[in-house]
């Protein structure tokens, strides 16, 4: 069921996210699951645990094509759960202005929402886009929009996000997240004009 809503559901909607972003003359940044290391000594105590490595060069390491990166798009990697912990994500955000982000991708309750909160605690504006996340079960996921809306972000669905960058009168800053190997954990959409909004409608 987790692999079906991802493939039929979650990675489409990412592409579409990127695709409109990118349209828009928008900057892309992707964040993906990879060890500096070949035996993955360099992971954090967490992976390690759990047996995540992903060396570089590896089928795991690589981004799924529907959603991996495009031209010299900028590609930060982590080997950690958290894109703000275990990167310097925040300094490049910081040198491309972004102060408002669109956060999507799998798994909801993993990555997803230690970007969120990450994003969150740095200041950023967050918007949560319910119908591109997944996790592995529907009550897992609903549970984590449910914490996350009003508190560390506001929710929206994919068309929202569309229709409301879209109609921005100026090309906004965009970042897609894509945490976790073969499954994207984030994307993050982010405007550099602080008197642009986002859809914030609550599923």
């Amino acid at each position: 069921e987790y692999h079906a809503h991802l493939a039929t559901v979650v990675l489409p909607n990412v592409a579409k996210l990127q695709r409109t972003f990118r349209e828009r003359g928008c900057e892309v940044v992707h964040v993906g699951i990879r060890s500096m290391t070949r035996d993955g000594r360099d992971r954090s105590a967490a992976h390690k645990r759990l047996g995540l490595h992903f060396a570089a060069g590896t089928h795991d390491a690589a981004f799924l094509p529907l959603v991996a990166p495009v031209g010299d798009e900028v590609v930060v990697y982590k080997t950690a759960c958290g894109a703000f912990t275990a990167t310097n994500l925040h300094y490049i955000l910081r040198n491309l202005g972004i102060q408002k982000l669109v956060i999507a991708g799998a798994r909801t309750n993993e990555c997803v929402e230690a970007a969120v909160r990450g994003a969150s605690d740095l200041s950023y504006d967050v918007v949560l886009v319910d119908d591109a996340c997944a996790a592995v079960g529907a009550a897992k996921h609903e549970k984590t929009i449910k914490s996350m809306h009003g508190r560390f972000a506001a929710v929206a669905d994919t068309d929202e996000v569309i229709a409301e960058i879209e109609a921005m009168p100026r090309a906004p800053q965009v970042v897609i997240l894509g945490d976790g190997s073969r499954t994207p954990a984030a994307v993050a959409a982010a405007t550099t004009t602080t008197t642009t909004t986002t859809t914030t409608t609550t599923t």
